[in-house]
């Protein structure tokens, strides 16, 4: 969790030296300068900048649904396992047992295919995840009308 918070305040720093940026570039365009090239060149790099804040835009919002759907059902607060399985649900999208073990051992280094059998049932009780009708086989998503609520 600390690396989350480093994270965002490392992004919130780079978004304030972004918006500083774009400030000053119309500071001078306000100023009337007649330095044509180097505003060219300023714009350039505000539009540079300004398209590097959208991964920003898109990491906050899905830690922000991480985070929404954590504060609402205090039992995952130190669940782990079932964290990771809502975190790659988030990020992949529907998944049977079989990848979203793949999933989660890829983010926490280790996961038992029972495990997360039984956290999935116990997501799928609370009415968490639902089971994804379209497609081959028992796939598993996020149930996003019940995180709307």
């Amino acid at each position: 969790m600390a690396d989350d918070e480093t994270i965002e305040e490392k992004l919130n720093a780079m978004e304030n030296k972004i918006n500083e940026l774009i400030q000053q570039v119309n500071s001078l365009k306000e100023q009337g300068q007649d330095i044509d090239n180097i505003l060219n060149l300023l714009q350039v790099v505000v539009n540079t900048l300004q398209l590097s804040q959208a991964p920003f835009s898109v990491y906050r919002k899905t830690k922000s649904l991480t985070q929404t759907i954590v504060e609402k059902n205090p039992f995952l607060r130190y669940d782990e396992i079932s964290k990771a399985i809502i975190s790659a649900l988030e990020r992949k999208g529907p998944l049977n047992i079989s990848q979203l073990t793949e999933a989660v051992r890829k983010e926490r280094g280790t996961a038992s295919r029972r495990i997360i059998r039984e956290r999935v049932d116990k997501l799928l009780s609370k009415g968490l995840l639902i089971e994804d009708d379209e497609g081959f086989g028992r796939r598993i998503k996020i149930n996003k009308d019940n995180e709307l609520e």
